[in-house]
Protein backbone atom coordinates (compact mmCIF):
# COMPACT_ATOMS: atom_id res chain seq x y z
CA UNK A 1 0.00 0.00 0.00
CA UNK A 2 1.48 3.31 -1.14
CA UNK A 3 0.75 6.98 0.33
CA UNK A 4 -1.83 8.73 -1.95
CA UNK A 5 -0.69 11.40 -4.37
CA UNK A 6 -3.22 13.65 -2.87
CA UNK A 7 -1.84 13.97 0.58
CA UNK A 8 0.75 11.42 1.51
CA UNK A 9 1.76 13.28 4.88
CA UNK A 10 -1.92 12.68 6.43
CA UNK A 11 -1.75 8.93 5.30
CA UNK A 12 1.83 8.67 6.84
CA UNK A 13 0.58 10.68 10.08
CA UNK A 14 -2.65 8.66 10.24
CA UNK A 15 -0.40 5.25 10.03
CA UNK A 16 1.93 6.23 12.44
CA UNK A 17 -0.81 6.87 15.11
CA UNK A 18 -2.80 3.27 14.45
CA UNK A 19 0.52 1.94 15.09
CA UNK A 20 1.20 3.78 18.35
CA UNK A 21 -2.37 3.07 19.15
CA UNK A 22 -2.05 -0.60 18.54
CA UNK A 23 1.38 -1.29 20.48
CA UNK A 24 0.01 0.72 23.37
CA UNK A 25 -2.48 -1.36 23.32
CA UNK A 26 -0.72 -4.79 23.03
CA UNK A 27 1.74 -3.77 25.49
CA UNK A 28 -1.21 -2.89 28.49
CA UNK A 29 -3.06 -6.18 27.58
CA UNK A 30 0.11 -8.59 26.86
CA UNK A 31 1.93 -7.72 29.85
CA UNK A 32 1.46 -10.73 31.60
CA UNK A 33 3.48 -12.32 28.98
CA UNK A 34 5.66 -9.31 27.79
CA UNK A 35 6.82 -8.61 30.96
CA UNK A 36 8.52 -11.84 32.06
CA UNK A 37 9.85 -12.70 28.26
CA UNK A 38 11.51 -8.87 28.48
CA UNK A 39 13.00 -9.36 31.76
CA UNK A 40 14.53 -13.01 31.02
CA UNK A 41 15.55 -11.53 27.10
CA UNK A 42 17.43 -9.25 29.00
CA UNK A 43 19.49 -11.00 31.65
CA UNK A 44 19.56 -13.48 29.12
CA UNK A 45 22.02 -11.44 27.48
CA UNK A 46 23.69 -10.40 30.51
CA UNK A 47 24.87 -14.02 31.35
CA UNK A 48 25.54 -14.47 27.83
CA UNK A 49 29.34 -13.67 28.58
CA UNK A 50 29.56 -16.19 31.26
CA UNK A 51 27.65 -18.80 29.36
CA UNK A 52 30.39 -18.23 26.39
CA UNK A 53 33.15 -18.60 29.17
CA UNK A 54 31.65 -22.04 30.33
CA UNK A 55 31.65 -23.41 26.85
CA UNK A 56 35.37 -22.55 26.47
CA UNK A 57 35.89 -24.82 29.08
CA UNK A 58 35.08 -27.76 27.10
CA UNK A 59 31.59 -27.56 28.97
CA UNK A 60 28.41 -28.67 27.17
CA UNK A 61 25.83 -26.05 26.21
CA UNK A 62 23.36 -26.93 28.46
CA UNK A 63 26.04 -27.74 31.29
CA UNK A 64 27.13 -24.31 30.81
CA UNK A 65 23.81 -22.18 31.01
CA UNK A 66 22.87 -24.57 34.27
CA UNK A 67 26.10 -23.35 36.39
CA UNK A 68 25.74 -19.66 35.10
CA UNK A 69 21.93 -19.94 36.54
CA UNK A 70 23.32 -21.77 39.51
CA UNK A 71 26.26 -18.65 40.02
CA UNK A 72 23.38 -16.25 39.70
CA UNK A 73 20.95 -18.10 41.93
CA UNK A 74 24.02 -18.50 44.39
CA UNK A 75 23.78 -14.35 44.36
CA UNK A 76 20.54 -13.72 44.58
CA UNK A 77 20.28 -16.09 47.98
CA UNK A 78 23.34 -14.43 49.60
CA UNK A 79 21.53 -11.09 48.94
CA UNK A 80 18.46 -12.63 50.03
CA UNK A 81 19.75 -13.71 53.31
CA UNK A 82 21.67 -10.55 54.21
CA UNK A 83 18.52 -8.56 53.75
CA UNK A 84 16.35 -10.72 55.69
CA UNK A 85 19.25 -10.36 58.30
CA UNK A 86 18.17 -6.84 58.40
CA UNK A 87 14.88 -7.33 58.23
CA UNK A 88 14.89 -9.55 61.72
CA UNK A 89 17.23 -7.10 63.17
CA UNK A 90 14.90 -4.30 62.34
CA UNK A 91 12.01 -6.04 63.45
CA UNK A 92 13.26 -6.76 67.04
CA UNK A 93 13.27 -2.95 67.31
CA UNK A 94 10.34 -2.45 66.61
CA UNK A 95 8.69 -2.50 70.34
CA UNK A 96 11.66 0.39 71.32
CA UNK A 97 10.11 2.16 67.55
CA UNK A 98 6.74 1.92 69.36
CA UNK A 99 7.31 3.44 72.45
CA UNK A 100 8.72 6.45 70.56
CA UNK A 101 5.87 6.75 68.99
CA UNK A 102 3.65 6.95 71.46
CA UNK A 103 5.40 9.27 73.21
CA UNK A 104 5.13 11.45 69.87
CA UNK A 105 1.29 10.47 69.78
CA UNK A 106 0.90 11.57 73.85
CA UNK A 107 3.00 15.33 72.33
CA UNK A 108 0.74 15.68 69.36
CA UNK A 109 -2.35 15.20 71.56
CA UNK A 110 -1.59 17.55 74.21
CA UNK A 111 -0.99 20.14 70.85
CA UNK A 112 -4.32 19.33 69.67
CA UNK A 113 -6.04 19.80 72.72
CA UNK A 114 -4.28 23.02 73.33
CA UNK A 115 -5.71 24.18 69.81
CA UNK A 116 -8.86 22.60 69.73
CA UNK A 117 -10.08 22.30 72.68
CA UNK A 118 -10.47 18.61 72.12
CA UNK A 119 -9.92 16.21 75.61
CA UNK A 120 -7.58 13.30 74.94
CA UNK A 121 -10.82 11.18 75.13
CA UNK A 122 -12.53 12.54 72.40
CA UNK A 123 -9.59 11.74 70.09
CA UNK A 124 -8.89 8.62 70.98
CA UNK A 125 -13.15 8.08 70.02
CA UNK A 126 -11.79 9.48 66.50
CA UNK A 127 -8.95 7.56 66.49
CA UNK A 128 -10.80 4.28 66.70
CA UNK A 129 -13.00 5.29 64.27
CA UNK A 130 -10.24 5.68 61.81
CA UNK A 131 -8.34 2.18 63.36
CA UNK A 132 -11.77 0.08 62.87
CA UNK A 133 -11.48 1.20 58.71
CA UNK A 134 -7.57 1.06 58.79
CA UNK A 135 -7.83 -2.67 60.41
CA UNK A 136 -9.92 -3.53 57.23
CA UNK A 137 -7.33 -1.90 54.76
CA UNK A 138 -4.36 -3.83 56.77
CA UNK A 139 -6.41 -7.15 56.18
CA UNK A 140 -6.76 -6.24 52.59
CA UNK A 141 -3.22 -5.64 52.20
CA UNK A 142 -1.83 -8.62 54.06
CA UNK A 143 -4.11 -10.36 51.56
CA UNK A 144 -2.83 -8.52 49.02
CA UNK A 145 1.19 -9.04 50.01
CA UNK A 146 0.73 -12.70 50.39
CA UNK A 147 -0.49 -13.15 46.73
CA UNK A 148 2.92 -10.72 45.48
CA UNK A 149 4.56 -12.96 47.35
CA UNK A 150 3.31 -16.45 45.64
CA UNK A 151 3.35 -14.59 42.55
CA UNK A 152 6.85 -13.60 42.69
CA UNK A 153 8.22 -17.45 43.32
CA UNK A 154 5.98 -18.34 40.12
CA UNK A 155 7.29 -15.54 38.07
CA UNK A 156 11.14 -15.58 39.32
CA UNK A 157 10.45 -19.63 38.42
CA UNK A 158 9.72 -18.80 35.01
CA UNK A 159 11.93 -16.40 34.74
CA UNK A 160 15.31 -19.05 35.14
CA UNK A 161 13.13 -21.33 32.63
CA UNK A 162 13.15 -18.53 30.25
CA UNK A 163 16.55 -17.37 30.45
CA UNK A 164 17.61 -21.03 30.33
CA UNK A 165 15.60 -21.22 26.63
CA UNK A 166 16.88 -17.88 25.53
CA UNK A 167 20.57 -18.80 26.02
CA UNK A 168 19.63 -22.18 25.04
CA UNK A 169 18.00 -21.30 21.34
CA UNK A 170 20.05 -18.32 21.25
CA UNK A 171 21.77 -19.54 18.00
CA UNK A 172 18.19 -20.47 16.71
CA UNK A 173 16.85 -16.34 17.53
CA UNK A 174 19.73 -15.29 16.02
CA UNK A 175 19.12 -16.65 12.53
CA UNK A 176 15.57 -16.18 12.35
CA UNK A 177 16.06 -12.42 13.34
CA UNK A 178 18.84 -12.20 10.53
CA UNK A 179 16.45 -14.43 7.95
CA UNK A 180 13.39 -12.15 8.83
CA UNK A 181 15.17 -8.66 7.26
CA UNK A 182 15.35 -8.74 3.37
CA UNK A 183 18.84 -9.36 2.05
CA UNK A 184 18.39 -6.35 -0.42
CA UNK A 185 17.68 -3.96 2.88
CA UNK A 186 20.50 -1.43 3.68
CA UNK A 187 20.42 -2.40 6.98
CA UNK A 188 23.44 -4.01 8.49
CA UNK A 189 21.24 -6.74 11.07
CA UNK A 190 24.53 -8.38 12.05
CA UNK A 191 25.67 -5.18 13.30
CA UNK A 192 22.58 -4.04 15.22
CA UNK A 193 21.79 -7.26 16.59
CA UNK A 194 25.88 -7.13 17.85
CA UNK A 195 25.51 -3.29 18.93
CA UNK A 196 22.42 -4.67 21.11
CA UNK A 197 23.74 -7.43 22.65
CA UNK A 198 26.73 -5.72 23.56
CA UNK A 199 25.20 -2.63 25.15
CA UNK A 200 22.55 -4.32 27.15
CA UNK A 201 25.39 -6.18 29.02
CA UNK A 202 27.00 -3.18 29.76
CA UNK A 203 23.97 -1.26 30.83
CA UNK A 204 22.78 -4.41 33.07
CA UNK A 205 26.01 -4.87 34.29
CA UNK A 206 26.95 -1.51 35.02
CA UNK A 207 23.87 -0.75 36.53
CA UNK A 208 24.42 -3.84 39.19
CA UNK A 209 28.12 -2.06 39.76
CA UNK A 210 26.83 1.14 40.58
CA UNK A 211 23.50 -0.35 42.80
CA UNK A 212 26.81 -2.08 44.95
CA UNK A 213 28.75 0.81 44.90
CA UNK A 214 25.77 3.21 46.02
CA UNK A 215 24.89 0.63 49.05
CA UNK A 216 28.10 0.73 50.20
CA UNK A 217 28.12 4.87 49.81
CA UNK A 218 24.67 5.34 51.57
CA UNK A 219 25.24 3.33 54.66
CA UNK A 220 28.19 4.84 55.12
CA UNK A 221 26.28 8.02 55.11
CA UNK A 222 23.13 6.58 56.97
CA UNK A 223 26.09 4.83 59.40
CA UNK A 224 27.65 8.41 60.41
CA UNK A 225 24.43 10.26 60.52
CA UNK A 226 22.91 7.41 63.50
CA UNK A 227 20.40 6.40 61.27
CA UNK A 228 19.13 2.75 63.07
CA UNK A 229 19.06 -0.26 60.97
CA UNK A 230 21.65 2.00 58.22
CA UNK A 231 22.73 -1.04 55.96
CA UNK A 232 19.08 -1.88 55.60
CA UNK A 233 17.89 1.20 54.53
CA UNK A 234 21.15 2.20 52.08
CA UNK A 235 20.57 -1.39 50.04
CA UNK A 236 16.83 -0.29 49.73
CA UNK A 237 17.77 3.12 48.53
CA UNK A 238 20.29 1.72 45.65
CA UNK A 239 18.19 -0.75 44.41
CA UNK A 240 15.09 1.66 44.48
CA UNK A 241 18.14 3.90 42.63
CA UNK A 242 17.12 1.63 39.30
CA UNK A 243 14.08 4.05 38.68
CA UNK A 244 15.73 6.89 37.44
CA UNK A 245 15.51 10.15 39.02
CA UNK A 246 12.85 9.69 41.92
CA UNK A 247 13.48 5.75 43.09
CA UNK A 248 16.38 7.10 45.41
CA UNK A 249 14.05 9.32 46.53
CA UNK A 250 11.25 7.23 47.83
CA UNK A 251 14.01 4.65 49.38
CA UNK A 252 15.65 8.07 51.67
CA UNK A 253 11.94 8.40 52.96
CA UNK A 254 12.28 5.69 55.39
CA UNK A 255 15.43 6.63 56.64
CA UNK A 256 13.66 9.98 57.35
CA UNK A 257 10.90 8.89 58.80
CA UNK A 258 12.81 6.72 61.44
CA UNK A 259 14.86 10.00 62.30
CA UNK A 260 11.93 11.86 62.64
CA UNK A 261 10.58 9.47 65.33
CA UNK A 262 14.01 8.38 67.30
CA UNK A 263 15.31 12.14 67.21
CA UNK A 264 14.07 15.47 67.82
CA UNK A 265 16.39 17.80 65.51
CA UNK A 266 15.67 18.02 62.23
CA UNK A 267 19.08 18.26 61.51
CA UNK A 268 19.78 14.56 61.02
CA UNK A 269 16.76 14.27 58.37
CA UNK A 270 18.46 17.39 56.54
CA UNK A 271 21.89 15.42 57.04
CA UNK A 272 20.48 12.16 55.09
CA UNK A 273 18.91 14.43 52.79
CA UNK A 274 22.35 16.03 51.81
CA UNK A 275 24.47 12.85 51.97
CA UNK A 276 22.06 11.67 49.70
CA UNK A 277 22.19 14.30 47.32
CA UNK A 278 25.64 14.24 47.45
CA UNK A 279 25.82 10.54 46.63
CA UNK A 280 23.44 11.37 43.74
CA UNK A 281 25.68 13.81 42.06
CA UNK A 282 28.86 10.88 42.22
CA UNK A 283 26.34 8.33 40.91
CA UNK A 284 25.23 11.05 38.20
CA UNK A 285 28.42 12.83 37.04
CA UNK A 286 31.00 9.98 37.45
CA UNK A 287 29.67 6.64 38.55
CA UNK A 288 26.92 6.08 35.95
CA UNK A 289 29.23 7.84 33.03
CA UNK A 290 32.27 5.96 34.02
CA UNK A 291 30.76 2.31 34.71
CA UNK A 292 27.81 1.90 32.65
CA UNK A 293 29.19 3.91 29.70
CA UNK A 294 28.08 6.69 27.43
CA UNK A 295 27.76 4.62 24.12
CA UNK A 296 23.87 4.96 24.17
CA UNK A 297 22.70 8.04 25.56
CA UNK A 298 19.17 8.81 26.20
CA UNK A 299 18.72 12.30 27.03
CA UNK A 300 16.34 13.55 30.00
CA UNK A 301 13.30 14.08 28.34
CA UNK A 302 12.94 10.83 26.16
CA UNK A 303 13.74 9.27 29.90
CA UNK A 304 11.35 11.13 31.64
CA UNK A 305 8.52 10.71 29.10
CA UNK A 306 9.32 6.63 28.92
CA UNK A 307 9.49 6.78 32.76
CA UNK A 308 5.63 8.03 32.67
CA UNK A 309 4.42 5.72 29.57
CA UNK A 310 6.03 2.35 31.47
CA UNK A 311 4.85 3.28 34.59
CA UNK A 312 1.53 3.69 32.81
CA UNK A 313 1.20 0.52 30.52
CA UNK A 314 3.13 -1.96 32.85
CA UNK A 315 3.86 -0.20 36.45
CA UNK A 316 7.09 -0.50 38.32
CA UNK A 317 8.31 -3.36 35.72
CA UNK A 318 7.65 -0.45 33.49
CA UNK A 319 9.67 1.87 34.97
CA UNK A 320 12.85 -0.54 35.01
CA UNK A 321 12.18 -2.04 31.81
CA UNK A 322 11.37 0.76 29.34
CA UNK A 323 14.86 2.45 30.01
CA UNK A 324 17.07 -0.38 28.25
CA UNK A 325 14.31 -1.31 25.78
CA UNK A 326 14.87 2.74 24.56
CA UNK A 327 18.55 2.26 24.50
CA UNK A 328 17.62 -0.89 22.07
CA UNK A 329 15.14 1.23 20.60
CA UNK A 330 17.83 3.79 20.01
CA UNK A 331 20.02 1.30 18.25
CA UNK A 332 18.09 0.63 15.72
CA UNK A 333 17.06 3.93 15.07
CA UNK A 334 20.71 5.21 14.53
CA UNK A 335 21.46 1.82 12.17
CA UNK A 336 18.13 2.55 9.95
CA UNK A 337 18.61 5.57 7.68
CA UNK A 338 14.97 6.18 7.72
CA UNK A 339 14.67 6.49 11.43
CA UNK A 340 18.22 8.12 12.12
CA UNK A 341 16.04 11.65 12.82
CA UNK A 342 14.40 9.97 15.96
CA UNK A 343 17.60 8.35 17.58
CA UNK A 344 18.73 11.87 17.46
CA UNK A 345 15.94 13.33 18.40
CA UNK A 346 15.89 10.58 21.90
CA UNK A 347 20.00 11.03 22.14
CA UNK A 348 21.94 13.37 23.76
CA UNK A 349 24.42 15.64 22.91
CA UNK A 350 26.70 15.28 25.83
CA UNK A 351 27.33 11.54 24.53
CA UNK A 352 31.15 11.85 23.57
CA UNK A 353 31.39 14.69 25.95
CA UNK A 354 32.96 13.83 29.62
CA UNK A 355 31.20 15.71 33.04
CA UNK A 356 32.69 18.09 34.83
CA UNK A 357 32.80 16.01 37.77
CA UNK A 358 34.85 12.54 35.59
CA UNK A 359 36.70 15.65 34.29
CA UNK A 360 38.20 16.42 37.62
CA UNK A 361 38.78 13.18 38.77
CA UNK A 362 40.42 12.53 35.37
CA UNK A 363 42.62 15.37 35.91
CA UNK A 364 43.37 14.03 39.24
CA UNK A 365 44.32 10.85 38.46
CA UNK A 366 47.09 12.73 35.99
CA UNK A 367 48.31 14.93 38.73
Amino acid sequence: MKPTEDNPLLYRITLTLLFCVLTVVCLYYAKGILIPVTTAALLSMLLLPMVRRFEQWKMGRFLSIFCSLLVVVAVIGMLIYILSAQVISFSADIPTIQQNLNQKFQVLQSWIQTKTGLTAEQQLIYLQKAASSFLGVAQSLATMIVAATTGTIVFVGLLLVLIFLFLYYRHRIYHFLLSIVPKDNNINTEKIISEISMVTQKYLLGVFTVMGILSVLNSLVFLMIGVPHAVFFGILASILNVVPYIGVWVGTLLPMIMMAITQPSLTPILLIVLGVWINQQIDNNFLTPTITGSRVAINPLATIIILIIGGYIWGVAGMVLFIPLLGVAKIVFDNVEGLKPLGYLIGDDSTGSQSSMKRWFTKLRKK
